[in-house]
C-alpha cells in the first residue's frame, strides 16, 4: 500500500487480536494517509473522468508519480505454483489473477475440485470441466499470456467464467478492444 485516503480515520480499535490502531500501523509502515476527504465525491469524479494518477505529498517532500499500470500487478498477486484443492468429481481450473480465498471456498463447498493456477500458466493440458478467471488488480491489457490462454480455451466446449478483472480478460480474449473511459 502506497497511501490511504479515507473519510474518517478511527484511532481506536476493538478487535481482540489487534495490536495497533490503523493510524499507528500506518505510521510504523511509513504510509501516508489523508482523512476527512469526501470519498463519495472522489468516487463520482473517478467514475466520470476515469482512472487518474494521484499522489499524497507530505510537507515539502514531493514524490514522482508512479503509474501502477507500468507494473504487472497481476503477476505480483497471483500464486507462484499450481495448487489442487480436492473436492468432488467436477474440476474447475481457477486462473489466479489475485483470487479471493472465498472463491475457492465457495467452489469447494459445492463439491468441486479446484485446480488453482498462476495467471500465466498454460492450463489447457489440465483435465477440467470449467474455467474460472478470477478477480485481480490493474489493466487487463497487460495480461497478454493470460488472454492468449483464454483464447485457446474458448475453442474447447467447456464453460468459462470471469470475475471482475477475469470478465475483462474474457472480453479481450473474445475480441473486444480496450477503450479508455469517456472524458467529459
Amino acid at each position: 500500500m502506497a497511501g490511504l485516503i479515507v473519510s474518517e480515520l478511527a484511532h481506536c480499535y476493538s478487535h481482540a487480536t489487534a495490536c495497533d490502531s490503523l493510524p499507528e500501523w500506518l505510521h510504523q509502515e511509513g504510509i501516508p494517509c489523508l482523512a476527512g476527504v469526501d470519498t463519495r465525491a472522489l468516487t463520482k469524479r473517478l467514475r466520470e473522468q476515469g482512472s487518474m494518477l494521484g499522489k499524497i505529498v507530505v510537507g515539502t517532500d514531493d514524490v514522482p508519480f508512479d503509474d501502477p499500470n507500468r507494473h504487472d500487478l497481476v503477476a505480483a498477486v497471483s500464486i507462484a505454483e499450481r495448487v489442487v484443492y480436492p473436492g468432488g468429481e467436477r474440476t474447475v481450473v481457477v486462473v489466479d489473477c489475485g483470487c479471493k480465498s472465498s472463491i475457492i471456498e465457495n467452489l469447494r463447498a459445492r463439491g468441486v475440485t479446484v485446480v488453482r493456477v498462476p495467471s500465466d500458466y498454460d492450463f489447457l493440458a489440465e483435465d477440467f470441466d470449467a474455467v474460472l478467471v478470477s478477480n485481480g488488480p490493474g489493466d487487463p491489457s497487460v495480461c497478454t499470456t493470460t488472454i492468449r490462454n483464454i483464447e485457446r480455451a474458448m475453442r474447447l466446449d467447456r464453460p468459462i467464467m470471469g470475475v471482475c478483472l477475469g470478465h475483462q480478460l474474457l472480453a479481450l480474449a473474445a475480441g473486444a478492444r480496450y477503450a479508455t473511459p469517456c472524458r467529459r
